[in-house]
Order: structure tokens, then C-alpha cells, then sequence
């Protein structure tokens, strides 16, 4: 699988480890909270695009935390905490100038209201503007791995129409 050839398959990991490294701004205590439910609940959202992004973004650790190593685990909880403000930032944009929004609403995290439809259209900003500005230490490669592998797992579960490859 993709993780095995990274050489960082194994687990099971702590669903909720790694949020503590990520103290700065805790606008993703929500996903936190979501995982946090699915532990607990044992439920999980279905596949269609009613999911919001914050749902399925929670999904997508909760499942990796069974399948990667606890230390690689920690990256992608940075990781889906980083995307999800790049995403807040910039999915109000992208709702507009698709028509869909007139005005881009302020205070309001685009992440929580919205599916992951158009989530996979900020990929390249976010490699090359947010990460590099917000988080400079961030593993550049880490970080288009998981990119890709974040944005084909929406595809697969019918949270998104965008097809990303991931060669």
C-alpha cells in the first residue's frame, strides 16, 4: 500500500496523539472533538458529499491512525490541522468565484459549514504558499504525500468529484 511503501505502515496509533502539537490556534479542536465522538461512538460518516469538510477531514485520522506508526501519525494530524486552515482561508474563495457565494462571509470557518467537494482545488496553494509562509519547518515532501493521499481518500469515499493522482 501506499504507506508501506513509505515504510511507515503499522500502528495502531493514538487517534487523538498529536493534537498537542498543535497548541498555537486550537480552531481544529473540532476535528479533535469529531475524532474524539468516533472513538467513542464507534460511528463514522457515510459516503456522500453531506459529510462537512470537518467530518471528513476527522474520518481521514481516525482511519490512518489504525494502518500508520504512531511517530508518522503525529505528521499527519500536523498535517490535517494545516490543511484545514489553508482550507478556511481559501474555500470561501473558491465557492465565489465558482458563483456559488456572492459575499465571503467572515468569522466563519469554511471547513465546518461546507462538504470536501472543492477542498482538493487549494492543493497547489497550499504546497506552495501556506505551508512555506504559515509553517516553514513543515516536511516539504511529507507534506505532498500526504496532499495527495488526503485528497484520492475523498475521492474514494465520495466526498469529492476531483480526481488527484497519486503518482
Amino acid at each position: 500500500t501506499f504507506f508501506e511503501e513509505m515504510g511507515v505502515a503499522g500502528g495502531p496509533s493514538d487517534p487523538l496523539e498529536g493534537f498537542q502539537e498543535y497548541t498555537e490556534s486550537f480552531q481544529n479542536l473540532a476535528i479533535y472533538m469529531k475524532v474524539s465522538l468516533m472513538i467513542k461512538s464507534n460511528v463514522v460518516p457515510d459516503n456522500t458529499s453531506n459529510v462537512k469538510c470537518d467530518e471528513a477531514m476527522a474520518y481521514y485520522l481516525y482511519e490512518l491512525s489504525k494502518i500508520v506508526v504512531p511517530k508518522y501519525y503525529k505528521n499527519v494530524v500536523l498535517f490535517v490541522c494545516y490543511f484545514r486552515e489553508s482550507l478556511n482561508q481559501l474555500g470561501w474563495e473558491i465557492l465565489k468565484s465558482h458563483g456559488k457565494i456572492g459575499e465571503i462571509p467572515e468569522d466563519r470557518e469554511f471547513a465546518a459549514e461546507n462538504n470536501a467537494e472543492h477542498a482538493p482545488e487549494i492543493c497547489n496553494e497550499f504546497i506552495t504558499d501556506f505551508l512555506p509562509n504559515t509553517v516553514p519547518d513543515f516536511d516539504r515532501t511529507i507534506a505532498i504525500q500526504l496532499t495527495r493521499h488526503f485528497c484520492h481518500w475523498l475521492y474514494t469515499k465520495n466526498y469529492t468529484y476531483s480526481k488527484i493522482s497519486l503518482m
